[in-house]
């Protein structure tokens, strides 16, 4: 059963745990930074490979 992406809103039979990361890149007056956000959201295959976020469990059907 297809559920929506919690990044892309998309519906996908499977996705994947993830917590969010925000990255600043660097800029010639200010170092650049990552933050890891705390709340869980479940992604589709897809976001998962082409935003950052880190993986915090299996792909759930």
């Amino acid at each position: 059963m297809a559920r929506d992406c919690e990044n892309c809103g998309s519906p996908s039979d499977v996705l994947v745990p993830v917590l969010r990361v925000y990255i600043t890149p660097e800029t010639w007056d200010a170092p650049g930074s990552s933050r890891t956000l705390d709340t869980p959201e479940a992604w589709c295959l897809p976001c998962v490979s082409m935003y950052p976020a880190e993986v915090i469990g299996e792909p759930t059907d």
